[in-house]
């Protein structure tokens, strides 16, 4: 890139903000170090001593025979990060933003791959992920969450409309461990985000919370996954979509209660909205029980704008725009799980700001 651009994009940064940083999925130490805010946060890359048996016990736990994509993130990553969160409760929120200047016609594949590790305490970080400039992102993130430590996660995915992106994480958790995430996805020619959690220990808490909005021709696929291994976990899956013009969702969700794990109290939740008739969702909520003693519901919903509730709002003096758009961040707001996000999250902004835009 340069000099030029990575001067405007370095002078923009804010010396505020807690953030690590990736260039086209590879760690920055000297940038991040600038930035970095955590005292209980310990950043390894494959460079230290015992980085290939920390990246064995990741294999073994997170890539299977049917991994396509991860064994190809796998085969290209060149450079590793794995993050190990061991302190207080009050961290500030930590910024992952993967860095993506390279003007090269060239440049197609990005692979990040990220494990974090939360030891003690709680934790809260959010990814911000885009394909701006790679035809195709495959990001690998992965969670261990120890006992009775808690993770606040969110994800951003905002790539180009010509541009694929996707994310795969899955999340192992063992006892009294509590987990909460908030994504949200935007259109692209395909933006794939696949959720896989491990409830391992008794007495866990699993909160996910995801929201997507397409348009014109583009493509999201959501694919959130959650298995209760051992008795007394909850579990809440929210995926909520607004789908515009010709585009296209999948929505796989599913909950598999295993032999054993009893007192479980879980559900799953998928609503759509559809604002044209081209505009098109294939849902598919599942629900797979071997125990005998739990609770658990699983639905999902497809529907347009209530134009009854449209009129309302027009007739109290509130134009047809700004009443569409009052109604779609009124659907969506719950599925951004807005209790859980920190304050100084982008989260929020880039909602608001796609919605303003937009609608």
């Amino acid at each position: 890139p340069s000099k030029e651009k990575c001067f405007n994009f370095l002078s923009n940064l804010s010396e505020s903000e807690n953030t690590i940083f990736l260039f086209d999925g590879h760690y920055l130490p000297g940038l991040s170090d600038r930035f970095l805010k955590s005292k209980n946060l310990k950043v390894i890359d494959q460079s230290e001593s015992d980085f290939a048996h920390k990246l064995n016990v990741f294999e073994e736990y997170m890539i299977g025979p049917e991994d396509v994509l991860r064994s190809i993130n796998s085969a290209y990553s060149t450079n590793f990060l794995i993050m190990q969160f061991n302190g207080e409760n009050d961290e500030p929120l930590l910024k992952v933003k993967n860095i993506e200047i390279n003007e090269s016609q060239d440049y197609l594949f990005s692979t990040p791959r990220i494990l974090i590790d939360v030891q003690a305490g709680a934790t809260q970080i959010e990814f911000l992920f885009s394909s701006k400039n790679t035809y195709f992102s495959n990001v690998v993130l992965d969670v261990f969450i120890g006992t009775n430590c808690q993770l606040n996660l969110s994800l951003l995915l905002e790539p180009n409309e010509n541009k694929s992106l996707f994310v795969s994480n899955r999340v192992h958790m063992e006892e009294n461990g509590k987990l909460n995430t908030t994504s949200l996805l935007f259109g692209s020619e395909l933006t794939r985000l696949e959720q896989e959690v491990f409830a391992e220990g008794e007495n866990t808490f699993s909160n996910l919370a995801c929201a997507y909005v397409c348009g014109g021709h583009q493509q999201v696929d959501v694919r959130s996954i959650i298995n209760h291994d051992s008795p007394k976990g909850k579990s809440h899956q929210l995926i909520k979509g607004i789908l515009d013009e010709k585009s296209r969702a999948t929505v796989n969700g599913r909950i598999f209660i295993h032999e054993g794990a009893q007192k479980v109290d879980a559900n799953l939740l998928n609503n759509n909205l559809l604002l044209c008739e081209s505009a098109e969702v294939n849902t598919k909520p599942e629900l797979e029980v071997e125990a005998d003693d739990v609770k658990a519901a699983h639905g999902a919903t497809v529907g347009q704008l209530n134009k009854e509730e449209l009129f309302y709002l027009e007739s109290r003096a509130i134009n047809k725009d700004l009443a569409k758009r009052l109604l779609l961040k009124g659907f969506m707001v719950d599925s951004l799980n807005p209790g859980n996000l920190h304050q100084d999250s982008q989260l929020l902004n880039a909602f608001e700001v796609y919605f303003d835009r937009k609608y």
